[in-house]
């Protein structure tokens, strides 16, 4: 039975239509992940069901009495003052808060909340917790629909465990959730709707399923087209041929003929079958030349806080030309600290010998480094004029790489504190192509791309070959990548298998 009906739904944002004329169906045993590149209108058509926003034009009409909750991105600022129990009880509704009010208890230690948190003002929790907390206000009244909204961004690994766990167990019935992590999208959905130009396309499966079925569709898709170019000009051709004979032997037959076939070419070229365009949006790396085999060694390091403290320490690590190695561990362990740690060295000291260092670079090394925080980028710079004032490469080279990766000429002047994190993260790696490293430090760099933004670093790597050292959440993007694995474990640095019983035992902790 259907929940929810759509019926030509079309959604804009002033002048930029994200969702134009489609129709879909929300059944009650739907779990749909809902997949499309940043800023494609995902946030939008979520918040359209939940009766936020009205749609420009089309239907879409509710089973009656239908119930749905949406758990948002961000924390609305009425209730960051708020105590994290009184938030989560006020999502209750108030004629049963009094005796449902155990459900709180139950809901937030379900998720992982510490006891302690209970009185603390949203404001003073971490980004994660909060998003955890708006899931909980979602899910107390329990919705006949429950629409999540990235319900991993600014969680740890950890977390994102638990919370998928909690999605397989806990939450029974439909939801509909917008993500960019293939894990949780393959472990919690049965459906998947991508967005693309402004249509939708629906398949049955989670996303490595779906993306198959997409992947066919549009190879069927230009098959299609090409075949409709090729009769099209066939009867185009017969079409003149028949007007040229009706003019020359001023024949009224062969006049109607040509009539009838330009209107079955205007018919054709009407109907022909859609095939969506390429993403222009290149995220490409460039991999500068090195003959040294061993690019990075450590030895008797111990990795501290800005304090002093220490956190771990490395008896030993070399990391050779090739190796794609990620550093894992609980969140607090200290593993952005050593990528950190690793970059000063590689600019403060790239000079020191190797027998007597902690760390030492091979002098061939040019090391490019992500940061999570995107802190590399100047916020107050124009696009352009950040790449022409860093690099010794013409103006046109600039705009043109500019373009590449998705910001047209009349963008380039936009200040780089303007754009979203997502827009950012696609500079940044245009940065390391400019500076072509020959050893990546990466630190969480899938963590403001979407979903095909992260299939194209993972290819980007693994077609150069680069030597990386990374610190990521995103299961996907390390098993697709990574080659050695080190955690760190009670005080120290142990290169293990895999990141099987790593996993595990966030679990269990």
């Amino acid at each position: 039975m259907s929940l929810v009906i759509a019926s030509g739904l079309t959604i804009a944002h002033g002048a930029n239509t994200v969702l134009a004329d489609v129709g879909f169906t929300i059944g009650e045993n739907d779990r749909i992940g809902l997949v499309g590149a940043n800023g494609s209108g995902k946030s939008s058509l979520l918040v359209t069901l939940a009766g936020r926003h009205e749609a420009d034009a089309g239907t879409l009409a509710m089973r009656r009495g239908l119930t749905i909750a949406m758990a948002e991105q961000e924390v609305p600022p009425t209730l960051l003052p708020v105590p994290l129990y009184e938030a989560a009880l006020d999502a209750l509704p108030a004629a049963v808060s009094d005796e449902e009010a155990w459900k709180v208890d139950v809901i937030l230690e379900s998720l992982g909340f510490p006891w302690e948190f209970r009185e603390r003002p949203l404001s003073a929790l971490s980004g994660g917790w909060q998003r955890l907390a708006l899931i909980a206000r979602a899910r107390l009244p329990e919705p006949d629909l429950l629409l999540l909204d990235e319900p991993t961004n600014h969680l740890d690994l950890a977390k994102i465990l638990h919370l998928e766990r909690w999605l397989e167990e806990e939450v029974r019935g439909p939801l509909v959730m917008v993500s960019h992590d293939r894990e949780v999208l393959d472990r919690c959905t049965t459906r998947t709707l991508f967005l693309r130009d402004a249509k939708l396309y629906d398949f049955p499966g989670g996303y490595t399923a779906a993306r198959q079925l997409l992947v066919e569709h549009d190879l069927a898709a230009a098959r299609a087209r090409e075949s409709e170019e090729v009769e099209i000009k066939r009867l185009a051709r017969s079409a003149k041929r028949l007007a040229l004979w009706g003019k020359v032997f001023d024949n009224e037959k062969f006049s109607r003929r040509a009539r009838s076939m330009e209107k079955r070419l205007e018919k054709k070229k009407a109907d022909v079958t859609y095939v969506a365009p390429a993403d222009r949006r290149n995220l490409e790396l460039a991999e500068g030349e090195s003959q040294a085999n061993i690019l990075l060694r450590c030895r008797d390091l111990t990795v501290a806080m800005p304090n002093g403290d220490p956190l771990f320490r490395i008896e030993r690590l070399a990391l050779a030309r090739g190796d794609r190695a990620v550093i894992m561990g609980a969140n607090g362990t200290g593993k952005s600290t050593l990528l950190r740690h690793l970059l000063h060295e590689y600019q403060n000291h790239g000079d020191r010998i190797a027998e007597a260092s902690t760390v030492y670079f091979n002098p061939q090394v040019v090391a490019g480094y992500f940061d999570q925080d995107l802190s590399r980028l100047p916020d107050d710079k124009a696009m352009f004029g950040f790449f022409t004032g860093s690099f010794p490469v013409s103006d046109g080279r600039v705009r043109s790489e500019l373009i590449r990766a998705g910001f047209p000429h009349l963008e380039q002047t936009r200040r780089i504190g303007t754009l979203s994190g997502g827009e950012r993260a696609r500079l940044l790696f245009l940065l390391l192509k400019f500076e072509e490293p020959n050893l990546l430090i990466l630190d969480e760099p899938t963590n403001h791309l979407d979903v095909d933004g992260r299939e194209r670093l993972e290819d980007e790597i693994l077609t150069h070959e680069l030597t990386t050292i990374m610190v990521s959440h995103d299961r996907r993007f390390v098993d697709g990548i990574a080659n050695r694995f080190f955690v760190v474990d009670r005080g120290r640095l142990i290169e293990t298998d895999g990141t099987g019983s790593f996993y595990d035992s966030l679990l269990v902790g």
